[in-house]
């Protein structure tokens, strides 16, 4: 009767287990909606204030037109398949993919730009409190 019990509660741990790794790949309902939103904003506003403070970081600091051309391809390279996945309605992929594809840029455009004395060091703020 015990081992029947231990083979449940292991059936329903990986069961739990299943569907909260589906929860991420699954279309959202409900509060979701709000959700897809806000992302949606977030989103665009990234793309377009990020292309344009490249675009003019390019001109009016032409010595790192390297750095400021890694930060416009890679900021249209982050929003515009989020974008399309959040479209799709994968909120919870695109949140979490969001916060995590920031952290790597602000963590790339400091060790390229001098380290913890660079002042895109302060991206980790708006990371952490997204």
């Amino acid at each position: 009767m015990e081992g029947k019990k231990k083979r449940n509660g292991l059936q329903a741990l990986r069961s739990r287990a299943k569907a909260f790794g589906l929860s991420f790949f699954l279309p959202g309902e409900g509060d979701e909606v709000d959700r897809a939103r806000l992302l949606r904003a977030i989103l665009w506003m990234l793309l377009v204030l990020g292309v344009g403070l490249f675009a003019i970081d390019l001109v009016y600091l032409p010595a790192s037109s390297h750095r400021w051309w890694m930060g416009l391809v890679t900021t249209v390279a982050i929003t515009a398949p989020l974008l399309f996945m959040l479209r799709r309605g994968y909120v919870n992929v695109v949140g979490v993919s969001l916060v995590s594809l920031l952290w790597l840029f602000v963590t790339v455009m400091s060790a390229t730009g001098g380290g913890i004395y660079a002042m895109i060091t302060q991206g980790y703020l708006i990371v952490t409190f997204m």
